[in-house]
């Protein structure tokens, strides 16, 4: 699968879960949620038949986050 953004274009696997730092721009592959999966059924009534679907997590990268709230 080829996802295009307008700073970059990447390949990863299908349904692969990303990490993008709203910072820097930073992006890393967030493996698959195991437990906790956001929802990902859209509004009935949409006439759209999906076929795939991406989940990404915004946040601050550890190099973006302040010292003190570093895990």
């Amino acid at each position: 699968m080829t996802v295009a953004s307008p700073a970059r274009t990447e390949r990863r696997a299908a349904g692969a879960h990303r990490l993008v730092c709203r910072n820097c721009g930073a992006a890393e592959d967030a493996g698959r949620a195991a437990e906790h999966v956001p929802c990902l059924e859209p509004a009935t009534g949409t006439g759209f038949r999906i076929e795939a679907a991406d989940v990404t997590f915004r946040g601050l990268c550890p190099a973006c986050r302040p010292p003190a709230d570093v895990d």
